[in-house]
């Protein structure tokens, strides 16, 4: 039994036993009860798709986990990627290939490795305009093998996935089973119920409503204008649902199909106004107004970056983010730090000819890389939203906390951040680290502590795992006695890149200039090794302060580049985080280089704000739209 093996199963077994699951039940059309139970007590290893796919069922998403995989499962994850990013991208014939590799390479006896096949499958026949009966026939085949009775009936609280949900959801819609309104209204209910996180809501919680609306649409038979004003009013809420549940995760996955079918209810109500009293209507043409100021921005958005309108059936909901190769991830500490093998070797953390099988890029017993993390002050715990915790409740109120202080409400994060406190291990130096940051940031935002002494502490609470120097220094290549080139990398968690990012941030002018190029540098080269798809939010952070402060420097091609990078993979990926910022530098760069005034009275000027106005109230993001109205003197 591997380390790694043990951990999973224990963390599973808690899982499930605080769920109150059987095992048989949770492994129902992916293992037997006796396989369940030997995975549980560490003596079976399943593949990255399946241990994640076990844990989906119980409620544990895995979008905001940092991901440490071997180099055999990197690669594994790194051809999948690919797959998602071709057909994202619209790339059919690069798609085509990279499927018929993936199932020449990979274990087809495995349920869930073949679903995520045909699933994929059925991604690539749709958007090839594949006759619908055919497509089908493929996806009955991706869900049977994971979901053998299709009880579509009692789905009122399943123990399945969000991948297997959403291909029962397509299932039902395509094959217009029998009391599909039942099958509908149920899966809202699990959504609204909890059972999903504010992530997961978003993208199939937004899809559901959509389904839902179009089955509606399609299949009711109204007699009479009562009749006809209570179904649209019905279905108006569905569907607001939808786009609510997107605005809260600032998403806009199937956003512009719920937009469309909103609007024409809307204005469906009000042709029919003397129903309903004036305050109502009143709301209504709000509404109305609104919902098409957000559809003409984002398909505008979408024709101008040429990404694909209709969010894709099935490649969202296998996403994943934060992905790195443990091999990797340890070499680099190794670098930053300066810590020869013959060190790690004296202190007997591995021998030599275990860094000497990881550097060729081999798999190494999971016990010697657990040593290592710890030497490097990392961590290989379910580690999720930068914290080490196995409590969802904990992960919730981080994500409300965040949240929070985005819309510096400091007063709430502060009594959600003493929540988190009590539930979290803090022996657990990652945990102190995040803790003891959040606390300082929020007395600097409260004006309590100086920018001096917030830059001296949170240099101190970076170097609970890492040297600031250690964490600043710039990247070089070493030259071997043979001649040849090593390439070092750079890695930092995400949170100790929040603690330096701000730092940075803080920072006067006269070292402002180097520390940016730096982090310049260590993203560029983190996106020439894993592609920018999975570090996108990071990236985003980050890279959008560089390509601001490139376009103060009138470093204006940079910054545009950098710019539109970063919308171009936010809209691809239906991202809308760190879309205000990068649309506004954008808009300012191309005023500076033109040499054209920034007065609101100027259309193009003005038009500009009011796209990134539109995008932070999408957003729900008052502070910054605040600011954009204060612009506009609004």
């Amino acid at each position: 039994m591997s380390l790694e093996s043990v951990h999973y199963g224990n963390f599973l077994k808690k899982q499930r036993e605080l769920r109150n699951i059987g095992r048989e039940v949770l492994g129902e059309g992916i293992y037997r009860d006796n396989t369940m139970g030997r995975i549980e007590r560490g003596e079976r290893y399943p593949n990255k798709l399946t241990r994640d796919r076990l844990l989906e069922r119980l409620g544990e998403s895995c979008y905001d986990y940092e991901h440490y995989l071997t180099p055999e499962e990197y690669a594994e994850w790194e051809i999948r990627r690919n797959i998602l990013d071709a057909l994202d991208n619209g790339d059919l014939e690069i798609a085509e290939k990279l499927l018929v590799q993936f199932e020449q390479e990979q274990d087809m006896t495995d349920r869930v490795v073949r679903q995520f096949l045909l699933t994929m499958r059925v991604q690539w026949m749709e958007l090839c305009g594949v006759p619908e009966e055919q497509c089908l026939q493929t996806l009955e085949e991706a869900v049977k093998l994971t979901v053998p009775v299709m009880n579509i009936e009692q789905i009122s609280h399943p123990v399945l996935a969000i991948q297997e949900l959403n291909l029962m959801l397509e299932y039902s819609f395509h094959k217009e089973t029998v009391n599909a309104e039942q099958f509908y209204s149920n899966l809202l209910q699990i959504v609204e119920q909890g059972y999903f996180d504010s992530l997961s809501k978003a993208m199939f919680g937004a899809k559901i409503s959509l389904f839902y609306c179009r089955y509606r649409n399609k299949n009711t038979k109204l007699q009479g204008l009562l009749e006809q004003w209570e179904w649209t009013q019905k279905s108006l809420e569905i569907c607001s649902k939808g786009i609510e549940w997107l605005r809260n995760r600032n998403k806009c996955y199937y956003a512009l199909e719920l937009l469309e079918i909103k609007e024409q209810y809307l204005r469906w109500l009000l042709e029919h106004k003397a129903l309903v009293s004036e305050n109502t209507w009143v709301v209504y043409e709000e509404e109305l107004k609104q919902t098409q100021e957000f559809y003409t921005l984002l398909d505008g958005l979408y024709e101008e970056y040429k990404v694909l309108k209709k969010t894709n059936s099935y490649t969202c909901f296998y996403r994943e983010y934060e992905v790195y190769c443990i091999n990797d991830v340890i070499q680099a500490r190794r670098s930053m730090f300066g810590v020869s093998i013959e060190t790690l070797e004296d202190e007997l953390v591995c021998s030599k000819s275990t860094m000497k099988r990881l550097e060729a890029g081999k798999n190494i017993q999971r016990a010697n890389a657990q040593r290592l993390f710890e030497r490097f002050h990392l961590s290989m715990e379910q580690t999720r939203a930068q914290l080490v915790t196995e409590n969802q409740e904990v992960i919730r109120w981080e994500e409300e906390y965040r949240r929070a202080y985005d819309q510096r409400d400091f007063q709430k994060a502060v009594i959600i951040l003493n929540k988190i406190k009590k539930l979290l291990d803090l022996k657990d130096l990652i945990n102190r680290q995040y803790i003891d940051y959040s606390e300082l940031s929020l007395r600097y935002c409260e004006n309590e502590i100086s920018k001096e002494y917030f830059i001296q502490t949170a240099k101190k609470i970076l170097e609970y795992t890492v040297p600031y120097e250690v964490a600043i220094a710039e990247i070089k290549d070493v030259r071997l006695p043979n001649g040849r080139i090593r390439k070092v990398e750079k890695y930092l968690t995400n949170q100790e890149m929040t603690i330096l990012y701000n730092i940075i941030l803080l920072y006067g002018t006269s070292k402002e200039n180097s520390l940016w190029n730096i982090m310049e540098e260590y993203f560029e080269r983190l996106e020439k090794r894993c592609t920018l798809s999975p570090i996108i939010g990071m990236y985003g952070l980050v890279m959008s302060t560089v390509a601001s402060y490139k376009g103060n420097m009138m470093q204006f091609k940079k910054s545009c580049e950098i710019n539109r990078k970063i919308v171009l993979e936010l809209l691809r990926t239906r991202n809308m985080s760190y879309l205000h910022g990068n649309m506004y530098d954008l808009l300012w760069n191309d005023r500076k280089q033109k040499g054209l005034p920034m007065v609101i009275e100027d259309p193009e000027w003005r038009n500009g704000l009011l796209r990134c106005l539109l995008v932070d109230n999408f957003c729900k993001d008052d502070w910054r739209a605040s600011k954009i109205r204060k612009r506009l003197d609004l």
